[in-house]
């Protein structure tokens, strides 16, 4: 019942994150000057990471009741890094947006600024 369930919960969540992945290339195009290159980059590994974790969790019930510690042992290993990998490049990706907002912030102040000297 328990294993069902953990695998049901994985096949919705990776039916849900492959649509946020469309809507967000969808969304790409109209920020363009916002989201950069590389952070685009980054988005990416981390879907293809959340969906490589949500299938380990469909495949995760059959791997680990064949009773081979070695099998269980890699299979956890292996879910344990992704995990990280995905910790990771979340804060890196926050560190990109909050560079992108912080330049933003420093170039609408500059045009306020600019403004103020033009009507003196």
């Amino acid at each position: 019942m328990f294993d069902s369930t953990i695998q049901w919960i994985a096949v919705v969540g990776f039916v849900i994150i492959g649509a946020l992945f469309v809507a967000e290339v969808r969304r790409w195009r109209s920020l363009d000057r916002v989201i950069g290159r590389r952070q685009k980059w980054i988005r990416i590994c981390l879907i293809v990471l959340i969906e490589g974790l949500f299938a380990l969790m469909v495949a995760g019930p059959w791997v680990t009741t064949r009773r081979e510690p070695v099998t269980a042992l890699v299979y956890w290993s292996v879910c344990v890094i992704l995990a990280l990998a995905v910790m990771i490049l979340a804060v890196v990706d926050l560190r990109c947006v909050m560079r992108g907002y912080a330049s933003l912030t420093r170039e609408m102040f500059s045009d306020l600024r600019g403004g103020d000297q033009q009507n003196q």
